[in-house]
């Protein structure tokens, strides 16, 4: 799919605002359903708009949580999560996804609730204060 992207990215030089407009206005951006595997690899995923993906979380939340379901063994809500992060997907290609495409930078705060209730549910409350409060002391 990068190699697709970056083709797209050459070409919309002539018709920027055609493509840009495309791109914001449906589900065209694809994220695959695992994180860690070889772009050779044939992998299942969805197409998502760009308001429903973003380039990478600066907190680390997405990661702690991940770390923290990954002690528990549920680990489909943190695939789901972490495939909206494209920097890992596209690392070459954050100047089109976030310039051409309209992707956010960072999760919308609608985004952190999700992660907030996810927690929520996967540890005490008091885990997951202590968890986000070490995370902010980095």
């Amino acid at each position: 799919m990068s190699k697709l992207y970056t083709f797209i990215w050459d070409e919309i030089s002539s018709s920027r605002n055609k493509v840009s407009e495309a791109f914001r206005s449906g589900p065209f951006i694809f994220v695959p359903s695992k994180s860690d595997s070889s772009h050779k690899d044939l992998l299942p995923g969805v197409f998502l708009s760009a308001e429903d993906v973003y380039w990478h979380d600066p907190t680390g939340s997405i990661d702690r949580l991940k770390k923290i379901h990954s002690q528990g063994g549920s680990t489909s809500v943190i695939q789901c999560l972490l495939s909206k992060i494209l920097c890992n997907v596209y690392p070459g290609l954050h100047e089109f996804f976030v310039n051409e495409c309209g992707v956010s930078e960072v999760p919308t705060c609608h985004s952190y609730l999700d992660i907030l209730l996810q927690l929520s549910t996967a540890v005490l409350p008091s885990q997951a204060a202590s968890a986000v409060s070490s995370e902010l002391e980095k």
